[in-house]
């Protein structure tokens, strides 16, 4: 395949291709060793400038003994990027989408750190810390929050990397995550404002959570969902054309020029793909309260999602939710996570009394839970329920009867 693709394509694969290459190498059948073999030096001699330009964001080949001559070739290129480039490139490869991409980069950052701390530790008490610690600790917190469920491996070298890096001085060294919300105000009545939740949904949780699955199953899965969902935008091939013809007078057209660049990349193909599901999932209403019947945190989230996604109220919620129903199940929890509010609030401005109470009985039954002699995990599940009730509970409600769902304050 890296033979038929152009330089553009492959610059945007080489993080990945090599990561595979240094973290699968010893299961490698020999056949498949030397078509990697084969592979790299293709790479190094015919994409030679596209890899020096971006050396920072290739991993090292050193622990593959067989691969020490690229290596060697390789380790002359990042010698001559300097030590506050190489931070920069760590903190942009843990935030990659691709799981083996940040563990590859986690695993390399721990030895770099060890080697050189004195550019961390004469920036952090200078008179002006450089920017590029705080956005290097920013990256490591998140990849150890994105990626804990799926690889324990990633938190455990997190934290090696934090407690290399030290205690930075939060009055002169920020951390801050960028954190894009976005508004429901009219229970999804208003096809716009469906619109822009859809949007907002594809671009920051679905694209993420597909570049980042490495299930082929759950991958299809998620490509069946951005189909569906990008046909309720009224998103079809001919919206490139447009976006040429019409520039910015068409809304629909603007509101697909406002998607970064790269994720348009990625929902593009979805744009006339004909993915379909042979079976529909027929599961029975829960029983409420379902917790604290769930063990743990991520099958409560998931069994309540599920229950209320097939119950969503209005015309564009019943396009847009039940459509979810199969990215919820062995897919990582942020797109419950995600749901959980909007559904939650729609099921209780628009369903019924006996709906409104489950979601509050449910609600308070995390609250009311008693520890007792619980066991850590069991207490960490019931912390990250209790923080998901802090969410789903509306700040302002529409109507009395959403009122008696939920505690006072």
């Amino acid at each position: 395949m890296i033979v038929t693709l152009t330089e553009d394509d492959i610059g945007g694969l080489l993080g990945n291709t090599f990561s595979i290459v240094v973290q699968y190498w010893n299961i490698f059948r020999p056949e498949t060793q030397q078509r990697a073999v084969d592979m790299i030096e293709y790479l190094l001699r015919t994409c030679n400038d596209l890899i020096q330009s971006g050396i920072s964001t290739v991993p090292s080949l050193g622990s593959i003994p067989a691969l020490s001559n690229f290596e060697s070739e390789l380790g002359r290129l990042r010698d001559q990027v300097d030590v506050r480039h190489q931070y920069e490139a760590f903190g942009a490869r843990c935030q990659h989408e691709n799981v083996t991409v940040v563990e590859q980069a986690l695993s390399e950052l721990v030895p770099f750190l060890q080697d050189n701390q004195t550019f961390l530790h004469i920036s952090a008490v200078s008179e002006q810390p450089d920017a590029v610690i705080g956005e290097l600790a920013r990256s490591i917190l998140d990849a150890c929050v994105r990626f804990n469920d799926s690889r324990p491996e990633i938190a455990s070298l997190s934290a090696q990397c934090l407690g290399l890096i030290g205690c930075l001085d939060p009055n002169r060294v920020e951390a801050v995550r960028e954190k894009k919300d976005i508004l429901v105000r009219d229970n999804f009545e208003r096809a716009d404002e469906a619109t822009e939740f859809v949007v907002f949904f594809l671009q920051e949780i679905l694209v993420k959570a597909f570049l980042s699955a490495t299930d082929p199953k759950a991958q299809g899965f998620l490509a069946y969902v951005i189909q569906e969902l990008l046909k309720f935008c009224a998103f079809d091939t001919g919206i490139t054309l447009r976006s040429r013809l019409d520039g910015n007078t068409n809304a629909n057209v603007r509101r697909w020029l406002a998607i970064p660049l790269s994720v348009r990349n990625t929902l593009t193909p979805f744009l006339n793909s004909r993915y379909s599901l042979k079976v529909n999932i027929l599961k029975p209403e829960s029983t409420y309260p379902i917790f604290p019947s769930e063990r743990s945190h991520g099958a409560w989230l998931r069994a309540f999602v599920l229950d209320l996604l097939g119950k969503a109220v209005g015309e564009n919620a019943e396009m847009i939710f039940p459509v979810c129903v199969r990215v919820i199940r062995a897919q990582d929890i942020s797109i419950a996570n995600f749901l959980l509010p909007f559904i939650a609030l729609n099921v209780i401005v628009g369903g019924t009394d006996q709906q409104r109470r489950d979601i509050g009985g449910e609600l308070l039954a995390v609250l009311d839970h008693q520890l007792l002699d619980d066991t850590h995990v069991r207490r960490e599940s019931l912390k990250h329920s209790s923080e998901v009730n802090h969410t789903t509970r509306p700040k302002q409600l529409h109507t009395k009867e959403c009122l008696d769902c939920f505690p006072s304050s």
